[in-house]
């Protein structure tokens, strides 16, 4: 007769492992909504863990403080965004001024699914954290260059396309960003997707034009 396996005792962390990882991975859905909801400073590691359902010894074998949790989480949703961006642009390699468009019409399709905060985290942790972590701001700054970089490659195919190459890519790239950004905050501060509409509806295109500079 086979011995029932072992228990592990309420309360002791996950170690190393598939089980490890998936309290890792509970631990990161759980911090996304709480800090989405809150602000990353009232945010506790007892409510994230308890949101995660893992006793909080868990999270500590996990992560050594918030700081490096919300670095992991800044580093995932960079991660996952990144290859929704790059799909995008690879759905539309013929028309990349379309690929940079639907990479906007999809964060405007989230939030308008799941609420600003939540689908634009990276954004609210921007402006609430960026100038107080040092690890954060510099996962932040990762955040955009990769952004940045993948637009600015599409920009250059613009480019190519129009037979111009006297653009600055990269730099309007972040102008690009940079304006999303503005936009996103007004949305969050009003409760209202109209800045992001408005953006998509004149500012991208504007930017976008055959010959706008930056040069």
């Amino acid at each position: 007769m086979t011995a029932a396996p072992k228990r592990r005792p309420r309360g002791r962390p996950a170690g190393p492992g598939p089980a490890g990882e998936r309290t890792r991975e509970a631990i990161l859905r759980a911090a996304h909504d709480v800090f989405s909801e809150q602000s990353y400073h009232a945010a506790g590691i007892a409510a994230i863990a308890e949101r995660a359902g893992v006793p909080k010894g868990s999270f500590y074998y996990a992560f050594p403080s918030k700081d490096a949790l919300v670095v992991a989480l800044i580093d995932q949703i960079v991660a996952h965004d990144g290859k929704l961006v790059a799909a995008l642009l690879d759905a539309h390699t013929d028309d990349p001024r379309r690929g940079i468009r639907a990479i906007f019409e999809g964060v405007r399709r989230r939030a308008a699914r799941d609420g600003l905060h939540k689908a634009c985290l990276i954004a609210k942790l921007t402006l609430e954290i960026g100038h107080v972590s040092d690890e954060a701001r510099e996962a932040l700054k990762r955040a955009y260059a990769n952004w940045g970089g993948q637009i600015a490659a599409a920009i250059s195919g613009i480019d190519r396309a129009d037979g111009s190459t006297s653009r600055d890519s990269h730099r309007l790239a972040m102008v690009l960003l940079n304006s999303w950004q503005g936009a996103l905050a007004r949305a969050a501060l009003e409760g209202t997707l109209d800045p992001l509409d408005d953006f998509i509806a004149c500012a991208l295109d504007t930017l976008l034009a055959e010959g706008a500079s930056p040069r």
